[in-house]
């Protein structure tokens, strides 16, 4: 029914969101909660690496939801579909590792980050289709979620229950992977720059 559609239209969105939330909050708290990285040959990253790692299997839950929803209905997609939503984890962990990357020393540097980062994760949850269908929004909402990498993302991972022409999936590939390298390219040269200052912060 209606009801079920629903449920599974927001476990589907709202797990890999949850999970990219996580760890970008925890990213930016992590050189914090762990001072004494300061004197300790550990690299940084390992931390980051660790956060996206860890939560991770939020997202893989909202695979799972998608997978339950396509056996529920009987019709199952081709394997090849299946490679759809696998693409958009993978470049979702790789968009989290470089953001966190990022995030870790400016947060150090600039605490006061950290509020207006939860901030903006929650303005960005009404501006992706996590709690409404993608078709709902009209406009400049439309225009939003078009250029809402996790838009692409989700249409990904949603793919093998709501299938679109293999056009389109490549386009959500094309920004989605854009996407995640400039997060891995601006995250790593932010956490070069800023490492040292934000060490002597700690």
């Amino acid at each position: 029914g209606g009801g079920a559609r629903l449920a599974v239209q927001i476990a589907s969105g709202l797990m890999p969101w949850m999970a990219l939330r996580e760890a970008l909050e925890g990213s930016a708290a992590v050189l914090h909660e762990h001072r004494w990285i300061r004197r300790s040959r550990v690299p940084p990253q390992l931390l980051v690496a660790r956060l996206v790692l860890v939560t991770s299997p939020r997202a893989l839950v909202g695979l799972l939801v998608v997978a339950l929803a396509v056996a529920a209905s009987g019709a199952w997609p081709p394997l090849g579909n299946w490679l759809w939503p696998v693409a958009a984890l993978v470049l979702q962990l790789m968009a989290t590792y470089g953001l966190g990357l990022g995030l870790s020393p400016l947060a150090t540097l600039y605490p006061d980050l950290r509020p207006s980062l939860v901030s903006l994760l929650t303005l960005l949850t009404f501006a992706s289709p996590i709690l409404y269908p993608d078709s709902a929004a009209t406009g400049p909402l439309r225009l939003v979620l078009e250029c809402n990498p996790f838009t692409h993302l989700l249409r990904l991972y949603r793919s093998p229950l709501q299938p679109r022409g293999t056009g389109d999936h490549l386009l959500s590939l094309a920004f989605g992977a854009g996407a995640a390298v400039l997060a891995l390219v601006a995250g790593r040269a932010l956490a070069r720059r800023l490492w040292w200052r934000a060490r002597d912060r700690l």
